[in-house]
């Protein structure tokens, strides 16, 4: 089930649990999964959580871009 070397948890009830794990997928190159993370905090806790999530959307989006443009590993 767990793919990759490190285990994940996330409390997806808990805004900060939820940044740490998307964070943590951000730094592995997970974007897509971290994206989907981000999207989350953004859509349940958008006073105090959403314009972080956001910038942090837009980064990740930045990223995929780039490496997307660039040399395709597919």
């Amino acid at each position: 089930e767990q793919s990759g070397g490190s285990e994940l948890i996330v409390d997806h009830g808990d805004p900060e649990s939820v940044l740490e794990a998307a964070g943590m997928l951000d730094s592995d190159g997970q974007w897509d999964e971290a994206i989907s993370l981000y999207e989350h905090v953004l859509k349940n806790w958008p006073e105090e959580y959403g314009q972080y999530a956001e910038n942090c959307i837009i980064g990740i989006r930045e990223k995929l871009a780039l490496s997307r443009g660039g040399e395709d590993e597919a």
